[in-house]
């Protein structure tokens, strides 16, 4: 039991608190100075909580509208796998081969891979840098598409090939490096040469071309993102080399822009942008004076890139090649007979630079591509 004193107080406290928050005290009676100032107190902290609470609903259901409209109004692009310039791949035979060499993106380093009794040539890197495949003159007679390492150790034959001439013997690895397409004959006799491809272990060699008699299809480059293969054909004409696109699996044949002569005698040595939005190519003028183009993907809006200007100077250009950062084109510059040197010139025109000087030729560059990270870019309209 409560004592007296402590027990009437209760009851006092009792008559002055309401029994709910909504009963009022008894008219006449007021409350407790103390019990007031804590009802206060509890009600101010309710408010808080829920205007707090309130704001926070707000925050949520502004997020989610945000990030509606973000996804409606925002395209989110995963950018190709950003690539450097590495060392460039070549043939040479300034030692009285023709051997497949490598030097550094300024010229400088220049190193011998290969070091066949026959030929080496047409090195091409492999698409994280670290493999060229390229063609070699078999010691029993004939040619065939190999595989070596960066540093030329481990040379391994993929496939033989029929061609009975050292060129035009160009390949073009996939992107995800497990196949290679190239050029080999389909019969001789009948002069038929198409586009193959094989896997990198020498297994399911296919023809995707097909070509009739007297058909010919040559200088096949992949396209940055695998769906279609680019080469050219005399398909609309015997002497007429035109450029021509073509899916992995031998479907979809189809002529790009104008034939080939639109700018002269025929295209050749096509190559793709690293974005796939651009090629480049090789355009035989009528005085069979061989100069670079590019064009968009689909043929569309030829432009000319190098070489002599007019028929006078006959000074071959051939073989282009883009850099892997897609800024550069690299090719080489018949300068007189039997001296061709390679050279890099900038996208946009400028910067002619000369990377080779030696006795004999350096010809079919090749530019090794080092993989960076890739990003993430989001891009509103």
């Amino acid at each position: 039991m409560y004592p007296q004193k402590d027990k009437s107080f209760l009851v006092r406290l009792e008559a002055a608190v309401p029994k709910s928050q909504n009963e009022k005290p008894p008219r006449g009676k007021t409350q407790n100075k103390g019990v007031r100032i804590h009802r206060r107190r509890k009600k101010m902290n309710t408010n808080y909580k829920s205007n707090n609470i309130a704001k926070w609903r707000r925050q949520i259901i502004s997020a989610v509208c945000l990030g509606t409209f973000l996804f409606g109004t925002a395209t989110f692009a995963q950018t190709p796998t950003l690539r450097a310039n590495g060392k460039i791949a070549f043939t040479s035979d300034r030692d009285g081969n023709h051997e497949i060499y490598v030097m550094n993106a300024d010229g400088t380093g220049q190193v011998r891979l290969t070091d066949n009794h026959g030929a080496d040539s047409y090195p091409v890197w492999s698409p994280n840098g670290k493999k060229i495949a390229f063609v070699s003159q078999r010691s029993a007679g004939g040619f065939a598409l190999s595989v070596m390492n960066a540093d030329g150790t481990n040379k391994v034959e993929i496939t033989p090939l029929n061609n009975i001439q050292f060129g035009n013997l160009a390949s073009s690895w996939s992107p995800d490096g497990n196949r290679i397409a190239f050029r080999d004959y389909y019969d001789i006799l009948l002069h038929n040469y198409d586009i193959f491809v094989v896997n990198v272990d020498g297994s399911n060699r296919q023809n995707l071309t097909n070509s009739p008699p007297g058909i010919g299809s040559s200088d096949p480059s992949w396209s940055p993102d695998g769906s279609k293969i680019l080469f050219i054909s005399n398909q609309s004409a015997v002497y007429d080399t035109r450029l021509h696109t073509i899916k992995p699996d031998g479907t979809d044949l189809r002529a790009l822009g104008a034939d080939g002569f639109a700018d002269g005698f025929g295209d050749y040595s096509p190559n793709w942008s690293p974005a796939g939005d651009k090629i480049t190519f090789v355009v035989n003028k009528y005085d069979f004076n061989d100069v670079i183009y590019t064009a968009n993907a689909d043929g569309t809006n030829r432009q000319f890139f190098e070489g002599c200007p007019d028929l006078n100077c006959r000074q071959d250009t051939g073989s282009p090649v883009w850099s892997p950062d897609g800024n550069k084109i690299i090719f080489n510059i018949l300068l007189s007979p039997g001296d061709f040197e390679i050279y890099t010139k900038n996208v946009d025109g400028s910067g002619l630079v000369q990377l080779t000087n030696t006795t004999g030729s350096n010809s079919s560059p090749s530019w090794q591509p080092i993989t960076a990270k890739s990003r993430i870019r989001i891009r509103f309209f």
